[in-house]
């Protein structure tokens, strides 16, 4: 089954988001919040939900720890 990732555009920001097919958050579509492939696109999960399933959830207390926000 393949997920397909919704993307849109924010006039506030003047930037094209994507959502985190994890999470569900909007992101801009950037290297910033989501990690790259192979193929030099953007991936469909943003860094910290990456993060989280590749090393685990418990390293991770919280997906804002995860982003560095706390």
């Amino acid at each position: 089954m393949r997920i397909f990732t919704k993307r849109q555009y924010n006039p506030d920001y003047d930037t094209v988001e994507k959502q985190c097919t994890d999470c569900g958050e909007w992101w801009p579509d950037d290297k910033e919040f989501f990690p790259t492939t192979g193929h030099g696109k953007t991936a469909n999960q943003c860094k910290a939900c990456y993060m989280i399933r590749r090393r685990g959830a418990g390293n991770y207390p919280s997906k804002a720890v995860a982003r560095g926000m706390t």
